[in-house]
């Protein structure tokens, strides 16, 4: 995976966030649960809309750049937050890791499981699905 330059940038800080040598700033998420971080890290967070769980993954990822699956422990609402605060604090790599979960929940899944776990209503009748397939039967594939 490629980082930004700016990611890059972001992690060698929070790096070097055990020197104490770095000023400690107090970020309380939307929900008044609250963490103690490097300044350098929390001046580069708009915290106002961000729920204090879901800032403990991110802050957790910032400081040790884990895999976003082991963050979210396979609770996809904890996941889908996850990247929108990734995407919401433009934290590029954290979003692509998200997004690549995501990609992996839903490869190989069937339309019916894909609208389940996204909550979508599908556009078609089960009647009006049938009707294309039997037109489409590659589309079905």
């Amino acid at each position: 995976m490629k980082f930004s330059q700016e990611d890059e940038e972001r992690m060698r800080t929070v790096a070097s966030s055990s020197s104490s040598r770095l000023e400690k700033i107090v970020l309380q998420g939307n929900d008044s649960i609250i963490f103690e971080v490097d300044k350098a890290l929390a001046e580069a967070l708009l915290l106002s809309k961000v729920p204090g769980n879901i800032l403990a993954k991110v802050i957790e990822y910032c400081k040790h750049v884990v895999f976003v699956t082991e963050l979210v422990n396979d609770d996809k609402e904890t996941l889908f937050r996850v990247l929108v605060v990734g995407d919401y604090l433009n934290i590029h790599s954290l979003l692509s890791l998200a997004c690549e979960d995501v990609s992996y929940m839903i490869k190989h899944k069937d339309p019916e499981y894909i609208h389940r776990i996204f909550n979508i209503t599908p556009d078609f009748s089960l009647e009006e699905e049938e009707k294309m397939r039997k037109e489409n039967p590659r589309a079905s594939n």
